[in-house]
């Protein structure tokens, strides 16, 4: 054997063994990294957060290209520090299938830290790429309602149930959000259907009850009312509409008993307040209602019901000035845009 040839064959068996060790310090470090990510869940199943957070970071710090970790990890630290969770979801790239749902959470978490601007410019994106999904619509369209775009919000809406028709809150909002348009009888379908998911929500129920009242179907509204549970009772605004129907169905002293309640609830309802000056007048007491009306002034001088109602109290109260001092605010509110 020659000397040249005994080297050769001695580079080869430390080949192997290097190709040996590298094999084995991968397998190791890969089993290693498997054993942090799985020690992450045990911590954040046990609720130790210190030690969920000291995982995640170091599997991360190994397999930074792990977006679905990382995804997970973010809605880890959601529950307990937002910016954060913001800051690991901004490190998952377009490009990878986790993307969508990281977007998802950063609007969400926006919303939660009051960046109301960020949450909706973020969503409003995803919208104009044809990326949102239902839930993104609904989304929007709470953040719009919030923002008084009522008419924005109920486009959302709209696209949000075509989207996924069982966002069960979606059909409640939009009923809200036509309530404010005043197309009451086209709160009534969603209503329906929000209460067959939800077949206790006292606030759909009394919506509904509401919306068959002005549409002129008095008798559905009482037994909707009727229907409620004597729990849900104890709501200023279920006797608030109980009077309202009472006065539909020209039963005043039922609607007196039922404003009464409602104001023994909550004496500062302002619908409840309205309703009992609207009855003072119906019985000719035009001035008790305008001295009932006077303290509410400067709280509710941009309100266009208080201030027609205020109005007619000071007219036929014979306190012309007033009147006409409060038809011209009412008008330059009603040509505001």
């Amino acid at each position: 054997m020659t000397p040249s040839s005994k080297g050769f064959r001695d580079l080869i068996r430390l080949t192997i063994v290097a190709v040996v060790l590298v094999t084995g310090i991968v397998l190791f470090w890969r089993s290693g990294s498997k054993s942090l990510l799985q020690q992450a869940r045990d911590a954040q199943q046990a609720e130790n957060r210190d030690e969920a957070q000291e995982f995640y970071h170091e599997y991360l710090r190994v397999h930074p290209e792990d977006a679905s970790v990382r995804l997970e990890y973010a809605q880890f630290l959601s529950e307990f520090d937002r910016r954060r969770a913001l800051a690991e979801l901004s490190r998952i790239p377009e490009n990878t299938s986790d993307w969508f749902e990281a977007q998802k959470l950063k609007a969400q978490l926006y919303d939660e830290l009051g960046q109301l601007s960020e949450a909706q410019q973020l969503i409003e994106q995803l919208v104009e790429r044809g990326q949102a999904d239902g839930e993104l619509h609904f989304h929007l369209a709470r953040i719009y309602d919030r923002l008084g775009k009522n008419l924005s919000a109920l486009t959302q809406v709209d696209l949000a149930l075509q989207e996924n028709p069982e966002l069960s809150d979606a059909y409640l909002l939009k009923a809200l959000l036509l309530a404010g348009f005043n197309r009451f009888p086209e709160m009534i379908s969603p209503l329906r259907e929000s209460l067959r998911r939800h077949p206790d929500d006292r606030l759909a129920q009394l919506n509904l009850a509401l919306a068959y009242r002005q549409s002129g179907k008095l008798q559905l509204a009482g037994q909707t009312l009727e229907a409620m549970s004597e729990d849900k009772r104890n709501w200023p605004e279920f006797w608030l509409e109980q009077a309202l129907l009472a006065k539909d169905q020209g039963e005043m002293e039922l609607a007196e008993q039922s404003l009464n309640r409602a104001l023994k609830l909550n004496p500062e309802l302002l619908e409840a307040r309205l309703l009992h000056c609207e009855l003072l007048m119906v019985q000719g007491k035009y001035e008790l209602a305008r001295e009932e009306l006077k303290p509410l002034y400067q709280q509710e001088r941009t309100n266009r019901k208080f201030l027609s109602m205020y109005a007619r109290a000071a007219a036929f109260s014979g306190d012309q000035d007033l009147a006409e001092q409060l038809t011209r605010e009412l008008s330059h509110l009603l040509e505001a845009p």
